[in-house]
């Protein structure tokens, strides 16, 4: 008859343990993650945002130098437009259409 000292759990509980031990590392892995989530936000809600501008130059043959199809995906709402030259007619009608579409232009030239 084998002694108390002796006594090994059954295998079930074993394995019991070792899932309940891998589950707390995971808990404790997702609630560290949830921290620095939070501290995130909560840095970009403190931080000053600003008016995001970025420049956009007219060159001195009229052409604007701006790809239209980024310039509605990632334009902020004020953008600089710098005048090297007149504008020609297309470059002309892409200013109007990022103005109607709700942008602020700025306009200046360097002269």
């Amino acid at each position: 008859m084998p002694s108390r000292a002796d006594f090994s759990p059954p295998r079930s509980e074993t394995t019991l343990s070792s899932i309940e031990g891998s589950l707390r590392l995971i808990g404790g892995v997702l609630h560290a993650v949830g921290l620095v989530c939070a501290a995130l936000l909560l840095w970009r809600l403190l931080t000053p945002a600003g008016a995001r501008r970025d420049g956009v130059q007219v060159s001195a043959d009229g052409h604007l130098e701006l790809a239209m199809a980024a310039a509605f995906r990632t334009a902020p709402d004020t953008l600089d437009v710098v005048l090297r030259g007149a504008p020609d007619a297309r470059a002309r009608a892409e200013l109007r259409a990022l103005r109607g579409s709700g942008r602020v232009l700025r306009l200046s030239a360097e002269s």
